[in-house]
């Protein structure tokens, strides 16, 4: 009943007695703020809110946008202005927020809306977080702050979902307070505590040739729905199939296939070429990604490198692959690798049961040599 109905009506309560009572105050701080800032004393931002809608979300602004000789703007800690230290140090910046409250973009308790770039770095229970309304305050900022690392506030963020009650909104509601009379776990600049998101948990692949132990992988992704449903696989994948297919492979000058690890030897995509063909310099090429951390560039990744690595080492003229024309997603990461639609094969391959149109990709070597991504090294584990 109070997560339905009364903890909305809290909200809108408390929100707007706050904001009434203390107009005054906040026209005075906008005065202030605006001359502080040479400007707008409001700062908008688009935050995920539930169910990850994005939202703007409103603050007091506590730095200029003063930029150096090349028009970037300078670092933060010198474009902190010395009313904003005051506004973090005492949380008056975030009061504008509860006009987000009051349209239902946010509540007074629950996970802090953070950045949207951050929305695929979250794991699956951390994704959680956004079963609810954003909030002011919640449990990981009385537990900690940004004094807390990533996995230790999301954790937080979880169970504050999975353990939301009246009691527990008030425990935070009130220890907020404390804290922000105290000034505790005040950090003025975030980002010199930890890293960014998406920066701490950007995965860096290495890659390596496929080998026997990487079999039991492979099955298991072919029969996963996310990853048959875009690749003209046989199915269902079998140990013994597979394990025929690696051994007919091996020597086998035509192909290579590769095996893509994080920096703990997850092994987070597989790809490689096929019908290499060096008297007409060209090759089919192929990659699929960790069913489970789909939706995170690892596909973007693992194909830059593969490009990348065909040209360098075999000294090739051509990539040319072959997609499902409704694979929506790999044909927007094919063209953005500057690959060019050569054609469309009607009722070409079937795909659950029904013929289904192919596209034929290719890439030139002279549009690789143009590529921003293009290198001229690169490095791998084998």
């Amino acid at each position: 009943m109070y997560k339905h109905f009364f903890k909305r009506f809290f909200d809108c309560l408390i929100s707007l007695t706050v904001l009434v009572v203390l107009l005054p105050v906040l026209i005075i701080v906008a005065i202030i703020n605006a001359i502080a800032v040479s400007g707008n004393p409001f700062f908008l931002q688009a935050r995920p809110g539930k169910n990850s809608r994005v939202f703007k979300v409103i603050k007091f602004k506590s730095m200029n946008d003063e930029k150096d000789t090349s028009g970037k703007l300078l670092p933060d800690t010198e474009r902190l202005t010395k009313f904003g230290h005051l506004l973090r140090i005492t949380s008056i910046d975030e009061l504008p927020q509860l006009y987000n409250v009051l349209k239902g973009n946010m509540s007074l308790i629950g996970p802090r809306p953070l950045f949207v770039q951050y929305l695929p770095f979250y794991t699956q229970r951390e994704s959680k977080r956004h079963l609810v309304r954003p909030g002011i305050t919640g449990l990981a900022q009385i537990k900690g702050r940004n004094n807390l690392d990533w996995n230790e506030r999301l954790e937080l963020d979880v169970k504050y979902v999975e353990t939301l009650s009246l009691s527990n909104d008030a425990k935070i509601f009130f220890k907020t307070f404390f804290n922000v009379l105290t000034r505790k776990d005040i950090v003025v600049i975030p980002g010199e505590k930890h890293d960014a998101l998406n920066t701490c948990r950007e995965v860096k692949l290495k890659a390596r040739k496929f080998k026997r132990a990487d079999i039991q992988t492979r099955v298991d992704w072919i029969n996963n729905p996310r990853v048959n449903n875009t690749m003209p696989f046989d199915l269902p994948a079998t140990v013994k199939r597979t394990t025929e297919w690696f051994k007919n492979n091996i020597g086998n000058q035509t192909r290579i296939d590769l095996t893509f690890t994080d920096r703990q030897n997850n092994i987070m995509a597989m790809g490689g070429y096929t019908h290499i063909d060096l008297k007409d310099s060209k090759a089919e090429f192929y990659v699929m990604v960790n069913p489970d951390s789909q939706g995170k560039g690892i596909g973007k990744k693992a194909t830059k490198w593969l490009l990348n690595y065909a040209f360098l080492t075999y000294d090739l003229n051509k990539i040319y692959l072959y997609t499902y024309s409704m694979n929506n997603a790999a044909n927007r990461i094919y063209e953005s690798y500057s690959f060019k639609l050569e054609g469309v094969l009607r009722k070409h391959a079937f795909k659950n049961g029904n013929l289904c149109d192919r596209r034929i990709y290719g890439l030139l070597r002279e549009e690789w040599e143009k590529a921003p991504w293009r290198v001229t090294d690169i490095e791998y584990d084998f």
